[in-house]
């Protein structure tokens, strides 16, 4: 993770950002309906982005509310595209 250490933010905000991403994909990979592998997820100042593919609407909401329990998110982007590959 090189590129990490050339970021503005304090090298704390960077550890927290990380942290959330891996909290939150780890919920993912619990759930039976989100392919973890098939959502990006980036986490900013605690600003968490949500991109990729999913198979529903549903599906979508399910990750963003899983995101936005998570602590430290501040905020969840979802822009995640619904719909067959």
């Amino acid at each position: 993770m090189v590129a990490a250490c050339s970021r503005a933010e304090p090298v704390v905000q960077q550890i927290g950002d990380a942290t959330i991403t891996t909290k939150i994909k780890a919920k993912y990979t619990g759930d039976p309906e989100i392919k973890v592998f098939d959502v990006n997820v980036t986490t900013n100042e605690g600003v968490v982005t949500l991109m990729g593919r999913v198979k529903s609407k549903a599906v979508k909401r399910e990750a963003q509310k899983l995101a936005k329990e998570t602590e430290g998110v501040k905020k969840v982007v979802n822009l995640l595209n619904v719909g067959p590959a």
